[in-house]
C-alpha cells in the first residue's frame, strides 16, 4: 500500500511549488538549470485546468530527477525555470499529480487538499475504499 503513496507524495510536493505551465506537447530532456541538478525526461503534459476531464490520464508522466533536500519523503526541488512544472502541466498552486505504479499519470488535483480529500485521493488512487 505504500508503494503508491510515496510516488504520489514525491511528485505532488516536487511540482507543488509551481505557478505556470506550457500549452505545447514537446519532448522534454534533460533540462539542468544552473545551480540546480534537478532534470526532467519524457514528453510534458499539457497543463491542467482542473476541470473534470483531464487528457494526461492514462498518458506516461515524465520522469524527474534530483538531489533531495533532506525532507522525509523524497523531494526534488524544482529548476529556477520551472521545467519540472512545466512538464507535469502545472497551472497552479498547491497541484498534485497522482501516479500509477506503471508510470502513468492517474489524475492530477489543483487547490488545498485538507486531510479528508487527501485521504479520498488515495483511495481514490488504490481504487478501494479502505
Amino acid at each position: 500500500m505504500i508503494r503508491w503513496l510515496i510516488p504520489a507524495l514525491a511528485v505532488s510536493m516536487l511540482v507543488a511549488g509551481a505557478c505556470r505551465g506550457s500549452s505545447s506537447d514537446e519532448s522534454v530532456s534533460d533540462l539542468p538549470d544552473k545551480g540546480n541538478e534537478s532534470t526532467v525526461q519524457g514528453v510534458s503534459l499539457t497543463p491542467f485546468d482542473g476541470s473534470d476531464y483531464d487528457p494526461a490520464e492514462g498518458l506516461m508522466a515524465p520522469s524527474a530527477t534530483g538531489t533531495s533536500e533532506g525532507w522525509r519523503f523524497p523531494v526534488i526541488a524544482d529548476t529556477d525555470s520551472l521545467a519540472l512544472a512545466d512538464a507535469f502541466g502545472a497551472s497552479s498552486v498547491p497541484y498534485f499529480v497522482f501516479i500509477e505504479a506503471d508510470g502513468t499519470v492517474a489524475f492530477r488535483l489543483s487547490g488545498n487538499l485538507g486531510p479528508a480529500q487527501l485521504v479520498a485521493a488515495m483511495k481514490r488512487l488504490a481504487g478501494t475504499s479502505i
